[in-house]
């Protein structure tokens, strides 16, 4: 049920209602908030009381404490970043040692010369188109979006501040008569709660006279907002207008930034960086290859006829975990001679020995001696130890747990993997090329089934006739003619329905006679029925449904008509679907469904990754190749049914685990209090007074820093999800599923967690009362203002310095070099410990939208808070460019593709936003406000369509304009022949081949390499 006007009022002012003897102590503190409160959880009984409540607002100078120990925090970690700069430039300047070429001339010129914060003027000084060049345009992209949310904030923060904190700030007045009070405005004012609240809100009130002037008296962070406007008031139309405009200008601005974006993509997947090979952006990924087509050689003759004379080279990628397990015991024999030889030099001379058996321990990449003097069972894995004489080649006299010279027994060992990896590469390469047989064994045996079934039917339908006396119909199934005239065309039909009918389902066919031209006549017999049914120029007649009733007898027309056709009809789907799952899990364990091809110009390019190449749904899917480094090859055998599948379960389980994930961050809100440390043994000393300072502290502090430490945990579950579940294919694709997820948790956070604590009670509610959903917004997000503003104050003075600290790389670093002597660490090891830091994009956006969907919340409801998101954005954008031009090391390049999802999901949080403030204004007895405010969120809506029409999609790919004319300046392997006379592209056939298949002959990396060092500008 809706509030009536004075509770409103009551619940706004802040007025106590605990404490109804002291009406005439008319003390309203500058810093006083009303309490945020669920709208169904007002009672006062212990028997009602909820542990999972919503997080408490915190007034002026509880945020002042927060703001002040944020404030040394930052000094601290701000003067620790300066002395660690100068100490340890490999941790804080690490891309000048990974990649020297993708770091600004002005930086790499400086030669270690340092300056007191000199960073920051050096880092503004950096262009755009600096940033472009030197950071990628996936670091680019993300850095434009922090400036988007920068120049939101601050022009809004500029014009909430001209505009809309005067009109708040004056609040309104209000007549007295129009509230619920009884028929008596005059006499003594504690006669009722109603008249006790309104009281100290009217100036000239005389007992036994009139009311005066009443105006409203919100307090704190609330005076400059919409808690300020009374009921009614026509002051309601600013922020409803001020939202149009706001809205407005966000789709604006987004609008302007994807159209650059887009231009920029063009040019991406025409040029790409220098240090991506030009082969990526002409080559397609193929996901649901049939059966018959997975081989190479298959593959190329398909696309060859499709696209004569434009195809250079295929690939299909393999299941190979022998292949896989294979090289991982190679790669752990190359790194423990690498081990001994560092041993050797580290000692002058001296020979490693080790007692075969042994096992050893891998720690950050660093592997120890083997362990003395007992085994470790328990800890024999790839991942930390592992035992010589359970490898496959240690048996016979290496397994007598003897003493060996290590160099000598690696070496060997070494030589022994090389020959076995060899030989089995030569082995896989020949099934990559010309097919396993798996798929003509798999067809044989699915011939025989279908022929023992076609043979049970066919006597069946022989019992049939014979018994029924009348036409039984020469086709097999229920349905047997082609169309109506089916007594005419018995003679073409009758030699050709058995043959046919069991092939439809498959992705080509080839029928027994046929005058026509096959699709390819070079392929071999196995592979010769790569013919469509739709191919131009082929003969066929329709089946109609119920064509073939006439022919049948009476009774099989009779089960027909109540409904058995569709028995039928669902019987053959699950035996083609049992067919498919037999297929690729049992009979094709080696050649999977997913493949490569590259072509020699982008006009192939585009036209085979925009065209459906076969007219049967789910066969060869096609788009644009991902960068050879963004492949996860691992999972790159997958099929895409199974892909799907998980990725469809672990969706469910992530939208379960926001329900319950109210459970945990609102218990840890309930516990980071003082009233709860109390109950700790040896905590009793917050009791007394002089701890009454710091308890406000920790009741300010502690939640905050509970809430932002236990969201930091949620990338890791969904990237394992991702990764080893639902077996994503790319880094980017993996990144993409983190944003998302971790986006909508960030929103469950503000929405769920921070508004009724526990969801289940609030679906409740919203069940037995749907407009209560209203009241649940508008009544608990406006009232923690001070709450938000502590967070973000948290997040810009304690998490940006913390993201220029790199502690993880510290902290590593710092470990490896208390445990282990860097003489004999090996090469590999070494550059381990100062391996590349990437830029998690899936980890980080989410951060930044957390920020702003505040902001869109409180714009028009408190623009206060725009000011502090834009110091936070402000600072973002220098701490981030900076870390991008001298830390942030890309793995690969995606060309900016998160980009149009990140802006997707920046409009949901804008749709939030302008809920609440259509809820709040409802509360607020706005009338005609809210209904020119409803239909905002379906405008935004209609936006995102439209950009994803205009920009997302279109981003995909190149259009076939701008190839041709790629193509035609002389683009392309054969780009010396084109109109521009451009420079020919070499491309490597097994560009897209996997590593383990692509790996030659392994030996020992040198010692140390100078190529490495710090610095090294090769």
């Amino acid at each position: 049920m809706m509030m009536s006007p004075i509770d409103l009022f009551n619940h706004f002012v802040g007025d106590n209602a605990e404490e109804p003897n002291h009406h005439h102590e008319h003390n309203f503190d500058s810093n006083t908030t009303p309490s945020p409160t669920p709208f169904n959880h007002s009672s006062n009984n212990d028997d009602d009381y909820n542990p999972l409540n919503p997080a408490t607002d915190q007034d002026i100078s509880t945020v002042i404490v927060t703001a002040k120990i944020n404030l040394a925090v930052c000094i601290v970690l701000l003067l620790l970043y300066e002395l660690l700069r100068f100490l340890l430039p490999e941790i804080f300047i690490s891309k000048l040692r990974h990649a020297p070429t993708r770091v600004p001339p002005s930086i790499r010129a400086r030669n270690g010369e340092y300056s007191f914060f000199g960073w920051i003027r050096e880092t503004s000084n950096i262009s755009w188109g600096e940033v472009r060049e030197f950071g990628g345009l996936d670091a680019y992209m993300f850095l434009r979006y922090i400036r988007f949310c920068l120049k939101i904030t601050s022009v809004s923060a500029f014009w909430g501040a001209l505009v809309l904190w005067p009109i708040f700030g004056g609040g309104g007045e209000f007549n007295p008569d129009d509230l619920d009070c009884g028929d008596k405005l005059s006499g003594d004012p504690n006669s009722s709660p109603c008249l006790s609240s309104i009281y100290p809100l009217c100036v000239g009130f005389s007992e036994g006279s009139s009311w005066g002037k009443c105006s409203s008296a919100a307090t704190g962070w609330y005076r400059y907002s919409m808690a300020n406007i009374v009921p009614s008031n026509g002051r309601l139309w600013a922020p409803t207008i001020f939202m149009y405009l706001f809205t407005s200008y966000v789709i604006y601005l987004l609008s302007e930034e994807l159209k650059h974006f887009v231009e920029l993509r063009m040019q991406f997947l025409t040029k790409g960086n220098e240090d991506i090979a030009q082969q990526h952006h002409y080559t397609i990924m193929l996901e649901n290859i049939p059966l018959v087509l997975r081989s190479e050689t298959a593959l190329g003759k398909y696309f060859e006829y499709l696209y004569p004379h434009r195809v250079h080279s295929t690939s299909i990628v393999l299941n190979l975990p022998d292949l896989e397990k294979l090289h991982k015991r190679r790669l752990r024999v190359l790194r423990r001679l690498e081990k001994a030889l560092a041993y050797k030099v580290a000692t002058g001379g001296k020979d490693a020995h080790h007692i075969v058996g042994r096992a050893r321990c891998l720690c950050c990449g660093i592997e120890s001696a083997p362990l003395i003097p007992w085994k470790m069972p328990n800890c024999c894995s790839d991942s930390c130890c592992n035992n010589d004489s359970s490898d496959p080649q240690n048996t016979g006299e290496d397994s007598d747990d003897g003493v060996v010279n290590s160099i000598t027994y690696y070496t060997n060992d070494l030589k022994r993997m090389n020959k076995a990896l060899a030989k089995m590469q030569k082995e896989k390469l020949a099934i990559a090329s010309d097919g396993s047989g798996e798929v003509e064994g798999a067809g044989n045996l699915m011939a025989k089934v279908r022929g023992v079934l076609e043979d049970g039917l066919d006597q069946f339908q022989n019992t049939i006739n014979r018994n029924g006396g009348q036409g039984g119909g020469g086709g097999k199934g229920w349905y047997g003619s082609t169309d109506d005239n089916n007594n005419k065309n018995d003679l073409h039909d009758s030699d050709n329905e058995n043959d046919n009918d069991h092939d439809n389902d498959s992705l080509t066919d080839l029928p027994r006679t046929s005058n026509l031209t096959p699709l390819l006549d070079c392929v071999e017999p196995s592979s010769s029925s790569i013919r469509s049914n739709a191919f131009v120029g082929q003969h066929s007649t329709l089946i109609q449904p119920g064509g073939r009733d006439k022919e049948k007898s009476w009774m099989r027309r009779l089960c027909g008509k109540i409904g058995f056709d569709f028995v039928v009809d669902i019987l053959n789907i699950l035996s083609k679907t049992f067919d498919k799952v037999v297929i690729d899990s049992v009979f094709t364990r080696t050649m999977s469904s997913t493949g490569f091809v590259t072509f020699k110009d982008l006009a192939s390019v585009t036209t085979a990754s925009s065209t459906t190449l076969n007219h049967k749904p789910g066969v060869l899917n096609v788009e644009i190749a991902p960068e050879p480094r963004d492949i996860i090859w691992a999972n790159a055998h997958i099929s895409f049914a199974v892909r799907s599948a998980r990725e469809n379960t672990a969706t469910i389980l992530c939208t379960v685990g926001a329900l319950f994930w109210s459970i945990p961050v609102a218990t840890i809100q309930a516990l980071a209090t003082v009233d709860k440390l109390k109950t700790i043994p040896g905590f009793k000393w917050l009791e007394s007074a002089d701890a009454q300072e710091f308890s406000t502290l920790i009741n300010g502090y502690l939640p905050v820093v509970a809430l932002l430490g236990i969201i930091q945990l949620l990338p890791f579950l969904f990237q394992w999800l991702a990764v080893f579940y639902e077996n994503r294919k790319t880094h980017s694709d993996t990144q993409r599923s983190i944003l998302q997820r971790f986006f909508y948790y960030q929103l469950a956070n503000i929405y769920i967690t921070l508004t009724a604590g526990s969801v289940w009670e609030s679906l409740k509610d919203i069940v037995d009362t749907p407009k209560s959903i209203l009241e649940l917004l508008s009544n608990s997000l406006p009232t923690v203002v001070g709450y938000f503003v502590s967070l973000i104050l948290t997040k810009i003075l304690a998490g940006l310095p913390v993201v220029l600290l790199r502690l993880g790389a510290l902290s590593r670093l710092g470990f490896l070099r208390t445990c282990f002597s860097e003489k004999s660490l090996t090469q590999r090891e070494l550059a381990e410990v100062h391996k590349k830091q990437e830029l998690l994009y899936g980890w980080e956006y989410p951060t930044i939208m957390l920020v702003l969907v505040i902001c869109f919340t409180y714009a028009c409801i408190c623009p206060i808070i725009l000011p502090v998101g834009a110091v936070y954005f402000a600072g973002a954008l220098l701490v981030y460019k900076h870390q991008v031009l001298c830390v942030y090391t890309p793995e690969y390049e995606s060309g900016g593709s998160l980009f149009p999802s990140v802006c997707h999901r920046t409009l949901s949080g804008l749709i939030c936003g302008q809920t609440t403030l259509l809820a709040y204004m409802v509360l607020r007895k706005g009338y005609y406000q809210p209904t020119v405010l409803f239909p905002l969120p379906f405008i935004t809506a209609y936006a995102m369509s439209r950009f994803r029409t205009e920009f997302e999609i279109p981003s995909t790919r190149l259009s076939l304009e701008r190839a041709v004319e790629v193509d035609r300046r002389g683009g392309g392997e054969e780009g010396a022949g084109g109109e521009g006379g451009g420079e020919k592209l070499e491309f490597d056939k097994f560009a897209y081949r996997q590593p383990v298949l692509a790996s030659g002959e392994a030996s020992p990396l040198p010692h140390r390499d100078e190529n490495f060092a710090f610095g090294h500008d090769d």
